[in-house]
């Protein structure tokens, strides 16, 4: 069974990130364990294997980059607002078979084991974890689109760990 994290506001000590929940008790800690993984970034019904990516600790955001010439940065240009899932795995088949075919091409979510999280969200059954959110802006840097996502759950798909919930020091 999935555990749902959700929250407001990142905050970040040394490299382990960490979301405070609204009553301001409990905090999420996203630790390297996570954060060192690739994933699959999807977006307008294209997966993407995405090594590039990271957390925005105070703003409760993730970023991830595409290199221009890939066929989702046609995609993510004038995305504003479009749900968007990133799901953080190591599963070698499903990330060379996104990395390998175009979108142009292929209609990889018919080749992939796909689930809807909720509504519009759709996420890879092999991920450890799903990060449910909307893209939030696109920036072109150099050759690549950075693309800004506001997260607005985290699911943890097998138990990995990485991801734990700590009381505040009050």
């Amino acid at each position: 069974a999935a555990t749902s994290y959700t929250g407001g506001y990142l905050g970040c000590q040394s490299r382990k990130f960490q979301g405070l929940i609204k009553d301001g008790s409990m905090w999420l800690e996203i630790t390297n364990k996570v954060l060192d993984l690739p994933g699959i970034f999807i977006v307008r019904d294209n997966p993407i294997t995405v090594g590039a990516w990271s957390m925005l600790p105070s703003v409760n955001q993730f970023v991830v980059w595409i290199h221009k010439k890939r066929y989702t940065a046609e995609l993510v240009k004038d995305a504003k607002g479009e749900k968007c899932t990133f799901n953080i795995t190591d599963n070698r088949e499903n990330l060379v078979f996104c990395g390998s075919k175009s979108g142009r091409t292929v209609n990889k979510l018919e080749e992939l084991p796909i689930e809807e999280k909720e509504p519009g969200y759709k996420s890879i059954i092999t991920s450890y974890y799903t990060i449910l959110a909307t893209v939030e802006n696109t920036i072109m840097v150099g050759d690549f689109y950075l693309v800004v996502c506001n997260i607005h759950k985290i699911v943890n798909e097998t138990g990995l760990g990485g991801l734990k919930w700590v009381k505040t020091i009050q």
